[in-house]
């Protein structure tokens, strides 16, 4: 019982000792934003109360539970933003790991102004200018659109809504998902924005009608910069992940894209990853300003996989100039795995007006494998192998073009040379912490046939490191020679070992608390055991 005892106590100063340095604020879908105080005990119910509440630095707290039934934060002639976010530094997580959905059911007020259906939807808005805010472990669902009926009848045709629409700097989203939809998943979009996308999963989005369903991506990057690191997207209506008019570097690094455009009509374009369309349009140098095709931005896509998606799987989408480095990706059974359809350089307008299309002559392509394209591809001059859907649409030199699958010409990939072809994988659960699944998909076959050449690509990438600007450098190991390892060279501090190191600091307190208090206590029994015993001597 003393065990039991001394336990609880144990949890109980722990509990406290974080508490102390973790004070938030509290809602609930069982809270009240007129009677709460935002206390634990007495939390408020809505995002919008607790912001007006909260201070740079503050954690505001999502209890578990459905939130619904929400007021519109603010509207102009174009959106109703349900909530709009415009304080800096703040943080909104999920309690304790809980789960958290926010639920739009799919309902009419949300898209009415005036008694009128004709506004878009964002059901999360960060403004312009609002910076380093934190979004993590929740879900957004039957976010709605304007359907044929209702664009017809006000006499407009707002096609697109978001659940989360962000022209902020430095924004963070963890752990989010974006499902079930009638919305874009992720909307990063503006002059002055960088956002990131950590362990996010967006699928089943899908518009209300022919019309919205070719402008429902899974993730969209349009604004100055953002990141997306072990993101999923699947079953999307458009494309899975979107740069068409991003006018800044964006880096995919280890994310995952398949199965897009599930309703198989040709309405939609169905690509996994469309990093690229800068300038497709005539006006495109009227619309960017000096974001013109005189300065297209360049992309790193790295250790992706697309799967199983209507169209391409990975698309340069006629960028007039390098849309991106493509590293250490994998694909399988796309319309064309890796299609590198560029844009002229020099503006040269087709007869419809639009900038006319080359094969790609500036991308780089290094350690990707890929098979199996699933549709029959035109004729293509200066495709360096013909219609094949590996590669197409591209005319690199061997120095952009190294150490792919498609290099070795004397080998023909098949299925048996993966442990696991089955995309169903890929929509595996998460790990606790929001991890990608494990997976035997793509995954090389040591009894296969071609194993020793496509292994040697898995080897020789480890030698090799893409820096963010996209240079591709080689690295070496401690035990091969003098040279630097260019991994560990920086002589900084990580991240990772500051969070240990505080952590440690915590554990270290907590640990003499409870020792000062074991050591009372101990000194306490003894005095009273010692006095026990002078009373049975006298």
């Amino acid at each position: 019982m003393n065990n039991i005892n001394t336990n609880i106590f144990i949890i109980i100063i722990f509990i406290n000792i974080i508490v102390s340095i973790s004070p938030g604020i509290y809602m609930s879908p069982k809270g009240s934003d007129e009677e709460g105080d935002g206390s634990f005990s007495n939390p408020y119910l809505s995002l919008m109360k607790c912001q007006e509440m909260a201070n740079p630095g503050d954690t505001v707290f999502l209890m578990g539970g459905t939130y619904k039934n929400f007021e519109i934060a603010s509207s102009n002639n174009l959106y109703n933003y349900v909530h709009f976010f415009n304080k800096n530094s703040i943080t909104y997580k999920a309690f304790n790991s809980e789960e958290v959905i926010f639920d739009f059911e799919f309902d009419p007020k949300y898209k009415t102004k005036d008694g009128v259906i004709s506004q878009r939807v964002s059901a999360f808005y960060i403004k312009d200018g609002t910076e380093n805010v934190t979004f993590e472990g929740f879900s957004c669902t039957r976010v709605p659109t304007m359907n044929s009926e209702e664009m017809q009848a006000s006499g407009t045709s707002l096609t697109q809504s978001e659940c989360f629409q962000s022209r902020g700097k430095n924004i963070r989203f963890n752990r989010i998902n974006a499902y079930n939809n009638n919305a874009i998943g992720f909307y990063f979009i503006g002059t002055n924005s960088y956002n990131i996308a950590y362990r996010c999963d967006s699928f089943n989005n899908s518009g209300s009608s022919a019309e919205s369903k070719g402008n429902v991506d899974g993730f969209g990057a349009h604004g100055t910069g953002a990141e997306f690191i072990e993101c999923r997207a699947w079953d999307n209506s458009d494309d899975n992940y979107d740069t068409i008019n991003s006018y800044g570097t964006t880096i995919f690094d280890n994310c995952w894209s398949f199965r897009v455009n599930f309703t198989g009509s040709d309405i939609q374009d169905g690509n996994g990853f469309k990093v690229g369309g800068w300038g497709k349009s005539a006006d495109a140098k009227d619309k960017y300003g000096k974001y013109s095709g005189e300065n297209p931005p360049f992309h790193i896509v790295k250790n992706c996989i697309a799967a199983s998606n209507k169209a391409n799987g990975f698309y340069s989408n006629h960028q007039p100039g390098q849309a991106a480095v493509w590293f250490n990706n994998r694909a399988y059974n796309n319309k064309a795995n890796f299609d590198m359809t560029e844009g002229s350089e020099t503006w040269e307008l087709d007869e419809n007006g639009k900038v006319v299309d080359i094969c790609g002559t500036r991308e780089i392509l290094f350690f990707n494998i890929a098979t199996k394209f699933n549709k029959k591809l035109k004729e293509c001059d200066c495709c360096l192998y013909g219609t094949e859907g590996n590669l197409y649409n591209a005319n690199l030199t061997d120095e952009k073009n190294q150490f792919n699958s498609w290099n070795y010409r004397n080998i023909t990939i098949v299925d048996d040379d993966f442990l696991s072809l089955d995309i169903k994988e890929l929509a595996k659960e998460r790990g606790i912490d929001g991890s990608l699944p494990e997976i035997n998909f793509m995954k090389l076959n040591p009894n296969s046939s071609n194993y020793q050449i496509l292994k040697s690509i898995e080897d020789e990438v480890k030698n090799y490191k893409i820096l963010d600007n996209g240079t591709i450098i080689k690295i070496y190991k401690e035990n091969e020679g003098n040279e630097p390892n260019e991994e560990n060279n920086d002589g900084g501090i990580s991240g990772w070992a500051i969070f240990g190191i505080i952590l440690g600091i915590i554990f270290v307190i907590g640990f003499i608390i409870i020792l000062v208090i074991y050591m009372r206590k101990k000194k306490s029994d003894s005095n009273e055991s010692i006095k026990n015993e002078m009373q049975v001597l006298n």
